[in-house]
């Protein structure tokens, strides 16, 4: 796991959120991207059945709230 993962693993949890599979796994494809992303782009990026669209969206608008990603308007 990327070392950027570990450091919004920790935001997370300060933040009180639980760190699940999904949330790992969305972090991992984050991380690894190269440039800004879509939701459903990042979505196809996990593995098969790791999560719904719905999920995803989600998890990405937690993240922001909890000042782990920025996302664009």
């Amino acid at each position: 796991m990327e070392p950027i993962v570990h450091e919004a693993i920790s935001i997370l949890r300060n933040h009180g959120l639980r760190v699940t599979e999904q949330r790992k796994a969305i972090l991992q494809a984050l991380a690894k991207s190269d440039s800004p992303t879509s939701a459903e782009e990042t979505h196809g990026k996990l593995p098969k059945n790791t999560c719904d669209l719905v999920t995803a969206y989600r998890c990405l608008d937690q993240f922001e709230k909890a000042g782990v990603i920025e996302l664009g308007v």
